[in-house]
């Protein structure tokens, strides 16, 4: 994997992960949006300063496949380990970090 390093979030991707925070607010409780919102906390510090092969910055792309899956109507859950899947792949980021932060349900 080719990794190429830029600041952070950039502008544009801080502008779409709040708009797209704005769109899923309408259509889930609080409590669910809090922890996709924490899941993107971790996934946002796992992969600092990292983009894509592809160019894309990974939190984007991970804010994409959720998305979709919200618009699908998948569980909170389910969106939230979408978010972190590649964090842990990709990063030092640990299960027991996401455990502790997300609960067990999106660390499995």
């Amino acid at each position: 994997m080719v990794y190429v390093e830029t600041q952070f979030p950039s502008a544009s991707t801080r502008n779409t992960i709040d708009e797209w925070f704005s769109r899923i607010s309408k259509d889930r409780a609080k409590e669910e949006v809090t922890l996709i919102r924490t899941a993107c906390r971790l996934a946002e510090e796992a992969h600092v300063e990292k983009i894509r092969s592809s160019g894309e910055p990974y939190l984007e792309h991970a804010i994409s496949v959720a998305s979709v899956l919200h618009s699908l109507r998948l569980d909170h859950e389910a969106i939230a380990a979408s978010i972190l899947i590649e964090a842990i792949d990709e990063t030092d980021l640990k299960l027991e970090t996401i455990e502790e932060c997300c609960g067990k349900p999106v660390a499995k």
